[in-house]
């Protein structure tokens, strides 16, 4: 569609997995691609806007039906065992690379098997010896730099986040969506019991769940005393710390 426009697309920044699986069709859902197709084709063919607001519909509910489908999957897969065992026996590779409390990319390992029956590790291997072709005629830069002067760099780059305005921003994300999931028990409890998956959607973001236990802790505390402010409150302050520091840790 870029190129049709007359354009050149030039993808910058972001994890190597979203580069690989624009690039690399072998790490995209081959159902899903070809059901894209049939919609491109259908709504090209197709002139009236209601039924165009339909088939987007359709996807969002058929996107969702393959979710679950890929999640029953993968539990079935599983079989109530510890992620990281099931990877080592299925892609030792790949389990040598990852922290065995790394659960998003344990599951993206293994959901790449269910869903090729190919080891993650050995997708990758080719991809760097250049033996899967790439989707688009692709000119990559790595830049690289020192890892002493990146770290300096993320950790400054967080602190001006900070300074912008990044903890009101997450605090305002986090109590929407304690109010989204509260009920009259959950009110009586504690945010704590309002169940949350940091490995799907925006959770998993980077700056985003790493946040998730200073929410819960001031929401409590403040539940108690509303003028509460975490700026004067040393426990609170010390709770904030820390969850700035992961966040400089997770983004290097």
């Amino acid at each position: 569609d870029i190129y049709s426009r007359g354009h050149f697309p030039v993808i910058v920044g972001g994890t190597s997995y979203y580069i690989s699986t624009l690039l690399f069709n072998t790490l995209m859902d081959d159902k899903n691609n070809d059901e894209k197709k049939h919609t491109q084709t259908t709504t090209t063919t197709e002139n009236d806007e209601k039924h165009n607001e339909d088939n987007d519909e359709i996807g969002d509910e058929s996107e969702q039906m393959r979710e679950s489908e890929l999640r029953a999957e993968y539990e079935k897969f599983v079989g109530g065992e510890n992620p990281y065992s099931v990877l080592s026996r299925v892609d030792p590779l790949m389990a040598t690379r990852l922290h065995p409390s790394d659960t998003r990319k344990i599951r993206r390992s293994l959901e790449v098997f269910i869903k090729t029956g190919l080891q993650h590790s050995q997708i990758l291997l080719k991809q760097q010896e250049g033996g899967i072709e790439s989707q688009f005629d692709a000119l990559i830069f790595w830049i690289d730099c020192e890892r002493e002067t990146l770290c300096d760099r993320v950790n400054k780059r967080v602190d001006e986040m900070v300074q912008r305005g990044l903890i009101d921003e997450v605090l305002t994300f986090w109590n929407k969506f304690f109010d989204s999931r509260t009920t009259t028990q959950t009110e009586r409890e504690s945010v704590e019991s309002i169940e949350v998956s940091c490995t799907k959607g925006v959770f998993q973001a980077i700056g985003v769940k790493e946040f998730l236990p200073f929410a819960q802790k001031l929401r409590e505390v403040q539940k108690q005393d509303p003028s509460i402010d975490y700026r004067t409150t040393p426990s609170l302050q010390q709770c904030l710390e820390e969850c700035i520091s992961l966040v400089k840790q997770h983004t290097r």
